[in-house]
């Protein structure tokens, strides 16, 4: 018995070439550790291991923006996009892979360990940014370094300069992944992310002091 012709039309329209992301937002669900490896330049990483239900909607608050998703397992980022009341949006058929094949640009995140990240700020040249929240940020942070939720990354982005290294931190490595993708967004560059967080960090001699009330 032969389909609908109508219901392959739209299925077909749920999908989107590799050739045919110009212009569009676009919001890559796959888990940070594969994310920072290659993605599509001005992609904003938002896993889906991670707090996405609470994320995503302010990421991308237009839920009838054409949004192109890329993403692993379609079938779960679909029925999540869909309980957060998205509607409008596509897929990047082939996922990135078919995009990466396809020998289109992409961009990386360049990922450092804390042993690392000890050695780098000693030459005091880098803006060193927590981006975790600001209740977080006064436990405990690293020494001189300043806070910027990622959540408010986007709106408070002329704080940072294009031209200094810039070292991201969160707790784990989630929310630091996302913010570089932000960054990478809005042309920064020198952006390094820190692997594991304010939890690796303390684990160094790099100095971590609360706020001071």
């Amino acid at each position: 018995m032969s389909q609908n012709p109508i219901i392959l039309y739209i299925r077909a329209m749920n999908f989107v070439q590799a050739n045919e992301l110009s212009g569009k937002p676009i919001a890559d669900l796959r888990v940070p550790d594969i994310f920072e490896r290659g993605f599509v330049p001005g992609s904003v990483n938002a896993g889906l291991n991670g707090p996405f239900e609470e994320r995503f909607p302010v990421l991308f608050p237009n839920k009838n923006a054409d949004l192109i998703i890329i993403a692993d397992d379609t079938n779960d980022a679909d029925q999540r996009l869909q309980k957060l009341g998205y509607q409008n949006y596509r897929f990047l058929e082939g996922g990135y892979k078919a995009y990466q094949a396809a020998g289109l640009p992409i961009d990386m995140v360049i990922s450092i360990t804390t042993e690392e990240f000890e050695l780098d700020i000693n030459f005091r040249e880098e803006v060193i940014v927590d981006v975790r929240t600001t209740d977080k940020y006064d436990e405990g942070h690293v020494l001189d370094a300043m806070n910027i939720p990622v959540l408010e990354l986007e709106s408070q982005i002329k704080l940072l300069d294009k031209e200094k290294p810039v070292y991201l931190y969160c707790s784990g490595g989630y929310s630091s992944m996302m913010a570089a993708s932000i960054l990478k967004k809005n042309g920064f560059q020198l952006i390094k992310n820190v692997y594991g967080g304010i939890k690796k960090i303390s684990e160094t001699r790099v100095p971590i002091v609360p706020t001071k009330k």
